[in-house]
């Protein structure tokens, strides 16, 4: 198979089980009274499952990703790993998909360039996000966001509202950001 149906293929299962830890993060966040990052895992599963999707549409064929084992600890713990895991997408995974794409033609992988591109673009917001729920966390207080926002076209993650102008990732316009209900 193509390389870049390869890179697709991890890219879905990366997205598929992240959504899956991230939901299992927020009912830990929740139990333990954090529920503005509870919130936050939450939002970023949405955006998650808007890479999952672009991804899945970019490869054009149906493919069952493995389900990876899920290490839930505390809270703090679960940012740090999801912190991780976003640091590893933006900095590694993404940026060598997307290199190895640079060499392909064609109107289906110019869409999976598109979707690797948004991913690790929204990969690194995330990460920055991450790391001020950890801070907060760290000192034993809530995230202090309570309302979150997620481009429904890439996947971008907004805190407090969507952007004024266009989406900073896909240049879409604000009105396909939808509020995630926590």
């Amino acid at each position: 198979m193509e390389e870049w149906k390869e890179s697709l293929k991890v890219a879905i299962t990366g997205e598929f089980n992240a959504i899956r830890k991230y939901q299992a993060f927020s009912e830990q966040a929740a139990a333990e009274g954090f529920h503005n990052t509870s919130g936050l895992f939450k939002a970023i599963a949405e955006g998650e499952k808007i890479h999952l999707e672009n991804h899945r549409r970019a490869l054009g064929m149906d493919f069952d990703p493995e389900l990876n084992q899920i290490n839930i600890g505390t809270t703090e713990n679960n940012l740090r790993q999801a912190l991780d895991g976003e640091r590893e997408e933006f900095k590694e995974m993404y940026p060598s998909f997307i290199k190895a794409m640079r060499r392909i033609r064609g109107e289906s992988q110019a869409v999976a360039k598109l979707s690797m591109k948004w991913a690790k673009e929204t990969e690194e917001h995330h990460s920055e996000i991450l790391s001020e729920a950890l801070q907060a966390v760290s000192s034993g207080k809530d995230y202090e966001v309570t309302k979150f926002w997620v481009c429904k076209v890439c996947g971008n993650l907004e805190i407090g509202g969507p952007p004024d102008d266009v989406c900073p990732v896909c240049k879409h316009d604000p009105k396909f950001y939808m509020e995630v209900k926590t």
